[in-house]
């Protein structure tokens, strides 16, 4: 009952949640940067980050159903090529890659930085 015939019918939600979302990520940002977190520095958070991090196959692989459920949209996809101005294959690869790259480079930014912050004061523990 509560699903919309378009998707664009969800453009005030979808603005609202990207915008909580890149604010969640400005604030971790502003965190590491201005020294609010655990680590006393942006050098000494990323040393700690890369003393305390146990890179692995294996842990690449248990990491993979996050990561796929992250970015499960593939039930989507016909409903945005449906709403597509310019209805074409390119044109939807455009908007699939640019809506990714951008998910992307906010869990990135997010994990990075939320990493410098708060690593170095976790090597306590």
């Amino acid at each position: 009952m509560t699903i919309p015939r378009k998707l664009s019918q969800l453009r005030f939600a979808s603005a609202f949640s990207v915008l909580l979302s890149l604010y969640v990520v400005l604030v971790i940002v502003f965190e590491a940067c201005l020294n609010r977190g655990t680590s006393p520095s942006l050098a000494e958070g990323f040393k700690a980050g890369v003393t305390m991090s146990h890179l692995s196959v294996q842990g690449i692989f248990s990491s993979l159903p996050l990561i796929i459920f992250s970015y499960m949209y593939q039930v989507n996809i016909p409903a945005i090529y449906h709403e597509l101005e310019t209805k074409s294959l390119r044109q939807a690869k455009k908007v699939i890659f640019t809506g990714t790259a951008m998910a992307a480079l906010a869990y990135i930014t997010a994990g990075l930085f939320g990493y410098v912050a708060f690593a170095a004061g976790s090597t306590d523990a």
